[in-house]
């Protein structure tokens, strides 16, 4: 089977700057079934791996024509014949032209409105689950009810969707295979089991009286390097006090005595040796 493609330039050479240079040509690809593909490819591979059907300059010069021949009509009764038989707007163009490409394309669309591979293509429809509600509290148990499944399945994250009647609805993305929901309602019983005959988590307690020493602490200013610096060099220490002023005179008079103190002998006791042993018998 043929599978069909749309593949657009990624940057165009009108919209960037003359300087640019794109040499390997990358092409955005946009498949009937899957939609935009993240990846890009490099416009060798395209004509390696598949057949030109339609060209961008074949599209151009045919709405070109078109809107010639509209413009060139001779009476409105022709122009309101021409619009009854085609479309003004580029994709009906399009179709009526390449009515080959077209049915391809449609082909493609209607074979993947599957939710699994169907025909050798891949599904654009896809069921996702949502836990919504209070789930913090069940975090753990999620994560363990798909830790043995595959990568994609094991990302739990928030998703919010919204259904066709307008419905918006944010949650946990969760798998929804029959493995997966019964290992969550075990894990769930486990956890409804661990809550049970516990208190409220939820206490009322009465305000306690303020703390003057914690006030004091919260009301005064904290001290810095200049604000202490500051505050111990405007105190005077002890060691810093202004002195009495002395008098030169009483203080060199001073000197002077302790001077002759100092250089007069001092007169040493004679002791004999009847004293020194009659200090011993008295002992």
């Amino acid at each position: 089977r043929h599978l069909v493609m749309l593949a657009q330039q990624k940057v165009s050479n009108e919209a960037s700057d003359s300087d640019f240079d794109d040499p390997r040509g990358l092409m955005v690809i946009t498949r009937p079934n899957t939609g935009k593909n993240p990846c890009e490819m490099t416009s060798k591979d395209l004509r390696y791996k598949y057949d030109l059907l339609v060209s961008s300059d074949d599209i151009l010069h045919h709405l070109r024509s078109v809107d010639n021949e509209d413009s060139g009509a001779d009476s409105e009764e022709k122009k309101s014949e021409n619009d009854d038989h085609r479309s003004h707007d580029t994709i009906s163009i399009v179709r009526q032209k390449w009515k080959k490409v077209a049915g391809i394309w449609d082909e493609a669309y209607d074979k993947s409105n599957f939710l699994n591979h169907n025909d050798g293509l891949a599904p654009r429809v896809s069921e996702i689950g949502l836990i919504t509600g209070a789930v913090l509290h069940i975090l753990p148990a999620l994560e363990k009810a798909v830790q043995i499944m595959s990568s994609a399945q094991r990302s739990l994250r928030v998703m919010r969707v919204e259904t066709d009647t307008g419905r918006r609805i944010v949650g946990i993305r969760f798998p929804v295979t029959h493995d997966a929901i019964e290992r969550l309602m075990v894990n769930m019983s486990a956890v409804s089991s661990a809550r049970e005959g516990l208190q409220s988590s939820f206490v009322d307690e009465h305000f306690s009286p303020i703390s003057d020493k914690a006030m004091t602490w919260a009301t005064t200013e904290r001290k810095t390097m200049k604000s202490f610096f500051g505050t111990a060099a405007s105190k005077p220490s002890s060691s810093t006090a202004p002195s009495k002023p002395k008098n030169p005179t009483s203080a060199n008079e001073k000197k002077r005595n302790q001077e002759s103190t100092k250089s007069q002998p001092k007169k040493a006791k004679t002791s004999n040796i009847s004293a020194f042993f009659v200090k011993k018998k008295d002992y």
